[in-house]
């Protein structure tokens, strides 16, 4: 009989005053401008995670199947997608499709319930590597300036930690400038960005 993680994985720490390295994969607007991005300094980790996931899963699939009758929301599963299994959980069922959203990376997928598994314990030890964050310093931004850093690998400076929802405020540049200034404060100084005065 194989154990399976039935909860939430719980993402890395977060602590005021570091910096990390990230990918910034979606960016959001809709109510105040945050970016998920995703750890690049466990990338080795995650890359090996990914192959022993499509490994596993190809001989051991029929056995980590899924009832669709107790599909939990905000439990973590395995589902397959684009011919490599993740990791995430369940944020909205419909009748035929689940959507789930990638603990790892912070993208949407909607996922047929024959392509979503159990995920074996052994794949719930790697904390989720991907971060919620919102933009430091910044009331509003426009989202087509701020789709520019999608795909961008950057440095985040966390200056603060929301406690209640875990969100992160942070600073972010691209991790190849030379500048010591960041994205946050170019984008106020030259009028792209609102800022918040609330945080200021």
């Amino acid at each position: 009989m194989f154990g399976f993680w039935g909860q939430e994985i719980q993402h890395f720490e977060l602590k005021i005053n570091n910096s990390l390295n990230v990918n910034v994969c979606r960016v959001n607007t809709d109510i105040m401008p945050t970016i998920i991005c995703q750890s690049i300094d466990q990338y080795h980790e995650y890359q090996k995670l990914i192959i022993d996931m499509k490994n596993f899963y190809f001989l051991n699939d029929s056995m980590l199947l899924l009832d669709p009758i107790v599909t939990m929301v905000k439990h973590t599963y395995a589902y397959f997608f684009d011919d490599f299994w993740f990791r995430g959980f369940v944020t909205d069922i419909n009748l035929n499709a689940i959507k789930m959203l990638n603990i790892d990376n912070g993208l949407m997928h909607t996922i047929l319930f024959e392509d979503i598994r159990l995920l074996h314990i052994q794949f719930a030890q790697l904390p989720a590597q991907s971060l919620t964050c919102n933009l430091h310093g910044i009331d509003s931004i426009a989202e087509d300036e701020l789709l520019k850093i999608v795909d961008k690998k950057c440095t985040i400076y966390v200056v603060s930690i929301n406690q209640q929802n875990k969100f992160a405020s942070v600073k972010i540049k691209f991790i190849d400038s030379v500048s010591d200034k960041y994205l946050n404060d170019e984008w106020i100084e030259s009028g792209i960005a609102e800022p918040d005065l609330e945080e200021e």
